[in-house]
């Protein structure tokens, strides 16, 4: 294992357009990258671009069939022989300010690296930068990071479910064989960073802005309808609230952030159900969706009352009087 050094696994599909800026913002910020680019069955001309970098020594490139991000990253990590890996999207970059010799010192000391990053459309407009919101480092160790999760997961600040604004230890990836899940469709990132939050006794979360998101219609017809999206999502927090109680003294609903976090995914379920398919469509959607996230709090039944009008059976979590308004009200205007 090549001690003191980070891999970048780069899951490629289809992004001629990005792929070099991508590669570029590594080499120039990382002088002693190691390189691992997963051509996921691309159809495109990225091959045109690789041509450029076959010859370098710090860069490898692999060709696979098509089998979606999460099956390239595991392909990927076979390959990794450094201390340490992260992961970056094809058609995201490195920010001019990744200092990975900093970020290695960091890791001294700690299981698990967060850092900061910014979104941007394609076109250039920036959506959001500084995300973390923090004016120093902070070193957590695992139970105090879980009793605050709910705080990093806020839409707002959420910087825990990618995978591409962290450093991970390839040493706890290979003891504890762990992998991306392509059965949790859709959730997969969020899966593979508890199961790696099982096994780590420190998080350490710093302020700098390091990574560039680009940032496309993530919020498809395909996934808001799909109801495996919203199943995998269910499971995978569950399975992190089950290593919350594992592993903290406190009660779940004690947890500060915990009712926050719930109604806006109520919240994000719903927008999503009814904004992102057509109305011709979202009465048949409606009438298949699965009963994911159920309810939390059985004594609050009035939601469901109050959510008829668009005949939502379930959400996630009891939500604040202000909240059902605000939704029965977007409810009634798309579905009448």
């Amino acid at each position: 294992m090549i001690k003191d050094s980070i891999s970048y696994v780069i899951p490629m599909f289809n992004a001629e357009k990005h792929i070099k800026r991508c590669i570029d913002s590594i080499l120039s910020s990382d002088k002693n990258a190691n390189i691992i680019i997963v051509d996921d069955g691309s159809t495109d001309n990225a091959d045109d671009v690789l041509a450029e970098y076959i010859a370098q020594s710090n860069i490898r490139i692999f060709k696979k069939e098509n089998g979606g991000p999460a099956l390239a990253r595991n392909y990927g990590l076979q390959f990794v022989l450094t201390e340490f890996v992260s992961f970056v999207d094809a058609d995201d970059y490195l920010l001019p300010n990744y200092d990975p010799n900093k970020l290695i010192m960091q890791l001294k000391n700690t299981d698990w690296l967060i850092f900061g990053y910014e979104s941007k459309y394609s076109l250039g407009k920036k959506v959001n930068s500084n995300f973390t919101k923090l004016n120093h480092t902070q070193v957590l160790d695992i139970r105090t990071f879980l009793e605050q999760i709910y705080v990093w997961m806020n839409p707002k600040n959420n910087f825990f479910n990618a995978p591409w604004n962290k450093i991970y230890k390839m040493s706890i990836i290979k003891k504890h064989k762990l992998q991306f899940d392509k059965s949790y469709k859709y959730t997969e990132d969020l899966y593979f960073n508890i199961c790696y939050l099982r096994h780590v006794n420190t998080v350490t979360i710093i302020p700098d802005v390091l990574y560039g998101y680009c940032l496309e219609n993530t919020m498809s017809e395909s996934r808001s309808g799909d109801a495996s999206w919203w199943h995998n999502l269910n499971k995978a927090h569950h399975y992190l609230e089950q290593l919350i109680v594992e592993k903290s003294d406190k009660q779940l609903a004690s947890l500060k952030e915990y009712r926050m976090f719930h109604e806006n995914i109520a919240i994000q379920y719903l927008n999503l159900l009814l904004f992102s398919t057509p109305r011709d469509r979202i009465k048949e959607v409606i009438k298949k969706k699965p009963a994911c996230l159920p309810i939390r709090n059985p004594q609050n039944k009035h939601i469901l009352y109050t959510l008829s009008a668009c005949a939502i059976k379930a959400l996630p979590l009891s939500l604040s009087s202000e909240s059902i308004y605000s939704l029965s009200k977007i409810a009634k205007r798309k579905v009448k």
